[in-house]
Order: structure tokens, then C-alpha cells, then sequence
């Protein structure tokens, strides 16, 4: 059976729906029902600091449900409903065709009712986008996700033709308040979005979306050093038979914000070009794999410490956990560390063998972006001795806080320093794309071999436009 057989008997089935909707609005029988209802109106909106408060107001309600569900009844009892279910059965088998077909129907009665001076119109783009469901083929989609952990200075970012960011709006927060009246989840409202996500696609929905949502964030997380995390995203597409769309989803309630980033306008072609550039290497991170690649692992420990609720002294421990899944390779694992660093505290040495790897490695990528290494390879020492002292079940004592504030200003400085060099060297080893071997080979290498050396630097040359390390965040 040919596509255009199907659309025929479809659109005789519209032709009936339009028909019967004519005769109710006619004789009187059918009009909109009015009702009231209370919506929170949002006042003292202030974007900069992601406050706003709201007060109840009352509003009247147009609603068409008791109509559509009356016209939908009187339709499946006729022979024009049987005609079409026995040629959409003829398509895709008898299950789930009565019930798709249910839903053909309610959408037609639906937009004929809401928007009756083109009726022809909604019969034409219904009857097209069915025909496309029944076949399984891709219809557009919009994602739609509330996130926090970055700022915006523009109101909206194009970053490519499918993706927009923008600045959150009393809109939105409106909108939101009406789906949270009378639902238990109103707690989860209470987190202003910093930012909106929106994503187009072409696609037949489910996981693809999902998995979309997540390489942004993944992106955005890695642009800079802030707390990006899902709230809540919700879908919507012209689908007539996904009834997923429009659902909300939550993100994960454990995850906090610990800092968030501005973007500015300058920054704006930067976040293009980032992200055209990461597109490929970041779905390695978002794509579940029995063993993952160290990049994976590196990555985990990197948003564990910008997502959890923990001492600045764990989220240190985590993000220098983060540097060895990177630069320690197999033969100096986590027991070889222990013991090695257990020997040198016995000794009285500062470091052992592990953490003169970390931060020759770290300072020799990041040497390649043009940073200092001495500087780096001070501050990894610094972050290792928080992380040693955390592994080894004490706290760190308040000779080495005070020495650690007199350097940094705030441990919270030493974690947002050590937190930048995972994210750029993250990047760095992303993008070259390899086995953690051949990385760890290549930056070793580097140090006496002028062709691994000028491959490493060709690598910092093209990283370096996104390493910055100076840019403003807040709490």
C-alpha cells in the first residue's frame, strides 16, 4: 500500500472530523468552557543575581478538553474512522493502530477548534506529519533545558543553527510556577536557572535527545570552570504518537552549584568556535561504555568536584584524582601511589615518584599553552599535599591552610587553579584523540625529542584560545 492510499483515507477521516465540528458550532453545541484559576505572577525579577519573588493572581482560562473529547467519541463510530484504521493497520499491523490513530484524531479535532480560520491548513500539516509517524520517519523536535552553573552577558547566543543559549526570562519563570502549582516537585522550582538551552533536531526522539542535552552541557561544562548542571528540560514536537513530549525530566537532585562562569560578549565567537571544535571529542564522554577511557574517568572526577556537596580539601583530593587518571599511567596506579607515597613520608621527603610525574606532565601541557610551568607545577604540589594528607584519613592542618591562603588567597582559589588545569588538559588529551599511553608517551617525549615536542606545541597552539583562566564567576 502506497503512502499517498494512506493519506487519502486519512484525509476523508479529517474531512468527517471538520464536518462534524462545523455541525456542533452551528447548532451550539459546542463552545470553549471558561474557568479560574490562580498563576503566579513574577515581580522584582533581577538576572544578576538570580532572584525574583511572585505573587498569586487570577486569571481566566479557555479550555476545549470536554469538546475534543465529546467530537473524538463521535468519530470512531463512524465508517469513515473504520475506512482509515483498516489502511493504517494495512501499514504498520493491528497493534497500536486504533490507539495511534485515537490520537490522529484528537489532534485534528484539537487545532481545527483552536485555530478554525485555517482548517485546511491543520488537515494538510496533521495528515503529513501522521503519515511520517506511522513510517518511523525523523520529525522535528525542540529541547528545551533549564540549566544553572553559567551566566549570560548577551541575552542570546546562536552557537550554531540548532543550539541557542539565552539569559533566563520572568517568562519562563512564570510559566514554570504554572506547572508547579499542585505538584509535589514544587522544591525543584525554587533553583532559578542561570541560563536556557534550546536544541533542535530532526529526529524520531527518545535517547538521541537525551544524549544531545547531554554533550552540550558536557561543552559548556568544559568552556570554562563552572558548576553546569541540568535542572529540568522538557521536549516538544510535532509528533502525533509521542506522548513523551512535553514531559518533564529532572535533573540530579544531589548535584549543587559551587560556582558559576560568565559569558561575555566577547566570549560569544570563542563558545562558537569551542564548541564546532569539540563536537566529536566530547561524545566519548556522554556515551556509556563498559571500560571507560581514561579521558571518561578523568572527566567524572573533574564534574564530581564542581557538582558535589563536599570540603574544599575533598573536591581538591577529587580534581588531583581527576590530573593522575590522565597523567599516571598503569604502572603507577593507585596502590603503586600509596606505597610510594607512604615510603616518602617515612623518608621525610615533600613528594615521592607519582607526584614529580603529575606535575612534570601537567606543567609540560600546560607549558605548551604558554603558561608558566614553575607556577604549575607549584600549584599541582600544593593540591597534591591537600590530596595526600585527605587520602591518608586527616585534615589538613592549619600551618598548611594558613601557607595555602598566604599563596592563594583561599583554598577556594588553590581549587578553582587545580579545577582549570584538569579542564585545559582535559581538552588537550580530547583532542588528541589517542590511547592514554600514547598521550603520557608524547608529553614525556616532548622533553627530548623536537618532533613529539613540536606536536605537543601545535596541540597547545590550537587549545590555547580556550585556556583562559581569568574570567569571572560567581557564587
Amino acid at each position: 500500500m502506497t503512502s499517498q492510499i494512506l493519506s487519502e483515507a486519512l484525509r476523508d477521516l479529517a474531512l468527517c472530523v471538520k464536518a462534524a465540528i462545523e455541525q456542533g458550532e452551528s447548532g451550539g453545541e459546542i463552545a470553549p468552557e471558561k474557568r479560574s484559576s490562580l498563576r503566579n505572577t513574577v515581580e522584582n525579577f533581577d538576572y544578576e543575581t538570580l532572584s525574583h519573588s511572585s505573587r498569586p493572581k487570577s486569571i481566566v482560562e479557555v479550555s476545549w478538553s470536554s469538546s475534543v473529547q465529546r467530537i473524538v467519541g463521535s468519530i470512531i463510530g463512524t465508517r469513515k474512522y473504520a475506512s482509515a484504521l483498516e489502511h493504517v493497520e494495512n501499514a504498520i499491523g493491528k497493534q497500536d493502530s486504533s490507539r495511534h490513530l485515537d490520537f490522529f484524531v484528537e489532534r485534528l479535532v484539537k487545532e481545527m477548534l483552536e485555530n478554525p480560520d485555517s482548517r485546511t491548513h491543520r488537515i494538510d500539516e496533521t495528515v503529513t506529519t501522521f503519515v511520517k509517524d506511522l513510517h518511523g520517519e525523523p520529525l522535528p523536535y525542540l529541547a528545551e533545558s533549564k540549566l544553572d552553573g553559567l551566566m549570560l552577558r548577551p541575552d542570546h547566543i546562536q552557537i550554531d543553527p540548532q543550539t541557542h543559549l539565552r539569559r533566563t526570562t520572568p517568562d519562563d519563570m512564570e510559566k514554570e510556577a504554572a506547572m508547579f502549582i499542585g505538584i509535589a516537585l514544587a522544591r525543584t522550582a525554587e533553583v532559578m536557572p542561570s541560563a536556557i538551552l534550546e536544541i533542535e533536531l530532526v529526529t524520531r526522539g527518545g535517547n538521541e535527545i537525551h544524549e544531545e542535552i547531554g554533550r552540550a552541557i558536557t561543552t559548556l561544562r568544559l568552556f570554562r570552570t563552572g558548576s553546569v548542571r541540568l535542572l529540568r528540560s522538557s521536549y516538544y514536537s510535532a509528533s502525533v504518537i509521542d506522548k513523551t513530549a512535553g514531559a518533564m525530566i529532572l535533573g540530579n537532585r544531589f548535584e549543587t552549584t559551587l560556582w558559576r562562569y560568565w559569558i561575555s560578549e566577547r566570549d560569544v565567537e570563542l563558545l562558537k568556535d569551542f564548541w564546532q571544535t569539540m563536537t566529536g571529542a566530547v561524545r566519548i564522554l556522554v556515551t556509556p561504555t563498559r571500560d571507560p577511557l581514561f579521558t571518561a574517568v578523568a572527566y567524572n572526577h573533574y564534574s564530581t568536584a564542581l557538582l558535589r556537596s563536599a570540603s574544599l580539601q575533598s573536591l581538591i583530593a577529587e580534581a588531583v584524582e581527576g590530573l593522575e587518571a590522565l597523567f599516571t599511567s598503569d604502572g603507577e596506579g593507585r596502590f603503586i601511589f600509596l606505597v610510594r607515597d607512604v615510603i616518602a613520608r617515612i623518608r621525610g621527603e615533600e613528594t615521592g615518584h607519582v607526584v614529580h610525574n603529575l606535575r612534570q606532565r601537567t606543567g609540560r601541557v600546560l607549558e605548551s599553552l604558554g603558561m608558566e610551568p614553575a607556577y604549575v607545577k607549584k600549584v599541582v604540589n600544593d593540591a597534591y599535599a591537600v590530596r595526600s594528607s585527605k587520602t591518608h584519613g586527616g585534615i589538613l592542618d592549619q600551618k598548611e591552610e594558613r601557607r595555602i591562603i598566604r599563596r592563594y588567597g583561599s583554598c577556594e582559589q588553590l581549587l578553582r587553579l587545580i579545577l582549570d588545569y584538569l579542564r585545559i588538559c582535559l581538552v588537550v588529551a580530547l583532542l588528541h584523540g589517542k590511547t592514554k599511553e600514547e598521550f603520557i608517551d608524547l608529553v614525556d617525549r616532548s622533553w627530548v625529542d623536537a618532533t613529539n615536542r613540536e606536536a605537543l606545541n601545535q596541540m597547545g597552539s590550537r587549545v590555547k584560545p580556550y585556556a583562559q583562566t581569568d574570567y569571572d564567576i560567581m557564587r
